[in-house]
């Protein structure tokens, strides 16, 4: 079965620093980015992720477990196991899968995969896979219009994720217990909305904590209010996938020139890209 880190859902505790988010968001980026490139055993050593961090071995295999719930082989051996799974389910045979998740044996692999997955790799892909839903995309109504808190920013695509560090800390200094914050991101509508705050380039955005219920409010950070209608909620992974855009024409919605609203799910300062869960609200009218 697959398992997320416990606290991956915004679980920065108070004594949680900025430069601490940083480095682990920099180590995450790197198993992100290695894991895609088929990387060797050593760009994702206990030692490499240590130097990504700028910490040293001791320290941040301390640090890592704290902060995100597990071991560091611990997530990575799960992402190669998830990775592995799709591998196999576009054809790829046992053998060249179960070198690439880094197992010196079909047996060893099989064994491994069961734990992850529940059932062993031919029972797996004898498993009814899952369709994908006809329509991407959910209709929301917000009825009234909502109060929140904001820091803008403007600059370098970079920097978004320093925003969202300085966010979290003011929420942490607030004393707003975890479970209250409701932290997203506001983009202008002609963002792009697939590489957005993930690649270089001139960004316009907003990170916003929704106001209500917090016991206190943030210092340092401007009011802002997200406004009642009606909203269109895809996964921000398709976001670069179009169809849904045909899809809400069809069924009779048309996008407005409002912000669009991106829901962070899980914390990307404690998260692996491969395990990121991210919406985007689009403002609709009827066509």
């Amino acid at each position: 079965m697959r398992r997320l880190p416990h606290n991956a859902t915004m679980d920065a505790t108070r004594g949680n620093s900025i430069q601490q988010r940083r480095r682990l968001y920099r180590v995450m980026e790197h198993i992100g980015r290695e894991l895609d490139g088929r990387s060797t055993a050593e760009a994702l050593s206990l030692r490499t992720l240590a130097n990504v961090a700028c910490w040293s071995p001791e320290h941040f295999d301390r640090v890592y477990r704290q902060a995100i719930g597990e071991p560091p082989m611990a997530t990575l051996r799960r992402l190669r196991l998830q990775q592995a799974a799709r591998s196999l389910a576009a054809g790829l045979p046992l053998l060249v899968v179960a070198q690439r998740a880094g197992y010196g044996s079909t047996q060893a692999f099989s064994r491994a995969f069961a734990r992850e997955h529940g059932a062993s790799p031919g029972a797996w892909l004898r498993q009814p896979r899952g369709m994908s839903p006809a329509q991407p995309f959910s209709i929301i109504r917000l009825d009234q219009a909502v109060p929140c808190h904001m820091l803008a920013y403007r600059g370098d695509a970079s920097g978004v994720s320093s925003v969202f560090d300085t966010v979290v800390d003011r929420l942490q200094r607030s004393g707003s217990p975890r479970r209250q914050w409701r932290v997203f991101g506001v983009a202008p509508a002609d963002a792009s909305l697939g590489a957005w705050g993930r690649v270089g380039g001139l960004c316009e955005m907003q990170a916003v904590v929704m106001a209500p219920p917090l016991v206190a409010s943030p210092r340092g950070m401007d009011t802002w209010t997200l406004r009642a209608g009606t909203y269109a909620r895809i996964a921000a992974t398709q976001a670069c996938n179009k169809s849904w855009d045909e899809l809400l024409a069809g069924a009779g919605w048309q996008r407005t020139d409002a912000p669009v609203v991106r829901r962070y799910v899980t914390d990307p300062a404690y998260t692996a890209p491969q395990e990121r869960r991210e919406w985007l609200y689009l403002p609709l009218v009827r066509r």
